[in-house]
């Protein structure tokens, strides 16, 4: 199938109706086959008519979605490309993907979890979200923490606010409330210093470690470095981990006796983070020789907006989407 579909894209033309039917033909009647040897010949003629006419006929037969979200199908680079290019003729293309991931999501298929992650990622790396919001909603009352975690992120790029933050912060699962506050790193909001001072006695490690470095953008260097101290003799493991990983994070000179001194931990984990973050620390202070070590950035997507800090609030369909979505 592969070898008779790379045929006919060799010879695509639009004027030519014999071979459209071919291909609807090869389609139609062996569709497992035709949808496992697509992916290699998408790869091979980005930005082209005949990849145009592949695809757009793959959204009609109501297939394009499954092949685009498929780990198997592409590797994220590939699909974040294929994705990109049909946007050129499909304009809508984030709104109509984002659709289809609440349908996949209220099947609640198992097989279709990573379709949904994946879906999730080339979304992000393709648009901007603001206009696909209320899907984003959606998918947060999916079952599945991973999927809920990515599109407490995605909703987090755009919508800036205290209140969104804190519902977002009663998610059970641990990963969705740590990518909810890397969301907002790099943010100033009437409000958020408190939520954030609550975070560094959450039960989870990587919830604490994202909210020291939420703090320390915000110029709370002075609490922050006492508690990084606490953080380095914490009695569980993870957390003086973490420590060690926002330290290296934050890249002050100060941090290295600290460091020094976790070098001796109990815990091989806490050795290997530590020893990486000194590298990491002195590879800073050497590049800058000696001058102040600018803050760390936050972690953003492809194609994210930058918001500008200050206030915001959350739209009141966005507050009637997130109200019964955290109901017992």
């Amino acid at each position: 199938m592969a070898e008779t579909l790379q045929q006919l894209i060799a010879r695509f033309d639009f004027n030519d109706l014999a071979l459209q039917q071919s291909l609807e033909g090869l389609l139609r009647t062996c569709p497992a086959d035709f949808t496992r040897a697509v992916p290699s010949v998408l790869a091979t003629c980005l930005n082209t008519p005949a990849q145009d006419y592949l695809i757009q006929m793959l959204i009609a037969a109501g297939r394009f979605w499954t092949i685009l979200c498929d780990p198997s199908a592409f590797s994220l680079t590939a699909a974040v490309n294929v994705a990109k290019s049909s946007q050129r003729f499909e304009p809508l293309l984030d709104v109509k993907l984002s659709c289809w991931l609440v349908e996949e999501s209220e099947a609640d298929r198992d097989d279709a979890r990573g379709l949904l992650e994946r879906g999730l990622t080339i979304m992000g790396a393709v648009s901007d979200t603001t206009r696909i919001r209320m899907t984003l909603v959606q998918l947060m009352r999916s079952r599945n923490t991973r999927v809920r975690s990515k599109a407490a992120t995605l909703i987090s790029r755009t919508q800036k606010s205290v209140y969104l933050l804190e519902k977002l912060l009663k998610d059970p699962d641990a990963r969705v409330r740590a990518n909810s506050v890397e969301a907002f790193w790099g943010t100033s909001l009437t409000g958020l210093r408190p939520i954030l001072f609550e975070l560094l006695n959450d039960g989870n490690n990587r919830v604490a470690g994202n909210a020291l470095i939420a703090l320390h953008l915000l110029g709370e260097t002075d609490l922050v470095h006492s508690h990084l101290d606490k953080m380095a003799r914490h009695p569980i493991g993870l957390f003086r981990a973490t420590g060690a990983w926002a330290m290296a994070r934050i890249a002050d000179a100060r941090f290295v006796p600290i460091l020094t001194s976790m070098l001796k931990d109990e815990d091989a984990m806490v050795r290997t983070r530590s020893l990486a973050s000194l590298a990491a620390i002195r590879r800073a202070l050497k590049e800058h020789q000696g001058q102040p070590l600018p803050a760390p950035s936050p972690i953003r997507l492809p194609s994210e907006v930058i918001l500008e800090e200050g206030p915001s609030t959350t739209s009141p369909e966005m507050r009637e989407c997130l109200a019964p979505a955290t109901q017992a």
